[in-house]
């Protein structure tokens, strides 16, 4: 799950991402691991993924991570849409298929089935390269979620 962007590659030097994430360890001292669920299977215009529930403790350890970043990286890339967490698993955007189209497949998918759980304990730092018809990715660095409820 995404939950952010910092920069665009090459744009964040190797002293910044150091410090980025030396301020996001010590914020994320605060934040306890937490249980996040994977719910219903759904589509937006360009993928199609799971929803992920609950979303405030997402949004505290995003919020956490944001300013971290802007305190390493003032003119980081940092988005300040409101997230929808969600865990995508396809996207639709290369083989001309209608969103429309690919949404109601989706739906039709969701009938009653037992749900996935986690436990989300760090935060990864990531380079993330987009390929051809995929991503990949590089990890940087990790942040541990160390807090106590």
């Amino acid at each position: 799950m995404t939950i952010d962007r910092i920069a665009p590659e090459g744009g964040i030097t190797a002293a910044q991402l150091n410090s980025l994430t030396a301020i996001g360890r010590l914020a994320c001292q605060a934040i306890p691991p937490f249980r996040i669920h994977l719910g219903e299977l759904s589509g937006t215009r360009g993928a199609i993924g799971f929803t992920v529930t609950p979303v405030a403790p997402i949004s505290q350890l995003r919020d956490t991570l944001r300013a971290a970043t802007l305190s390493a990286c003032p003119y980081a890339a940092a988005t300040h849409e409101e997230m929808i967490p969600h865990v995508t698993i396809a996207y639709g955007n290369t083989d001309g298929v209608p969103a429309a189209d690919a949404i109601a497949a989706v739906e039709k998918l969701n009938s009653p089935r037992p749900r996935a759980e986690a436990t989300v304990r760090q935060a990864a730092v990531v380079l993330l390269e987009r390929r051809q018809r995929s991503y990949t990715w590089e990890l940087l660095s990790q942040v541990p979620l160390t807090g106590t409820a």
